[in-house]
């Protein structure tokens, strides 16, 4: 957990960083800003997800 807690900190700071760079009256900029947010935030999340998830043969014989 301490992984995902450092890692989240990290995409947060990036994304500070360049919304930072954006004029607040420049929306369409901001929405790609955001939505490369959420893209990486997903990924991110995705990825430890899957190293945390059980083998699925291990799922497969507990049925």
């Amino acid at each position: 957990m301490p992984s995902l807690i450092s890692d989240l900190e990290d995409l947060l700071a990036s994304w500070k960083a360049e919304a930072r760079t954006f004029d607040a009256c420049d929306m369409p900029a901001s929405a790609l800003a955001f939505r490369d947010c959420h893209r990486r935030l997903s990924a991110l999340l995705d990825a430890h997800a899957r190293q945390s998830a059980p083998p699925t043969a291990a799922l497969a014989g507990r049925e």
